[in-house]
């Protein structure tokens, strides 16, 4: 009597974002520099988070707003808009 065996191979789900980190500049300067500044900054913090931090890469994601999203739009040039923030998803 012969016998087979079924192989069955299982996939991880893709791990969901659950952080994102935000970064936005002040309105000095150009805003295609500022955005480009922005864009660098929101990578670094991610890299920084996989390779001390020990997240994997899978779950962060940057983004940047650039001048575009000023945290006091009374005043673009404060420094409160120039920032890094986390945003947890859960």
């Amino acid at each position: 009597m012969a016998t087979t065996t079924k192989k069955t191979t299982t996939t991880k789900p893709a791990a969901k974002k659950t952080t994102v980190a935000k970064l936005a500049a002040n309105a000095e300067g150009n805003a295609d520099l500022n955005q480009k500044l922005s864009e660098a900054r929101a990578q670094a913090a991610v890299t920084f988070l996989i390779e001390h931090g020990g997240i994997d890469a899978n779950r962060l994601e940057a983004v940047s707003f650039g001048s575009s999203k000023p945290k006091n739009a009374d005043n673009p040039m404060a420094p409160e808009n120039r920032r890094t923030e986390f945003e947890i998803i859960q």
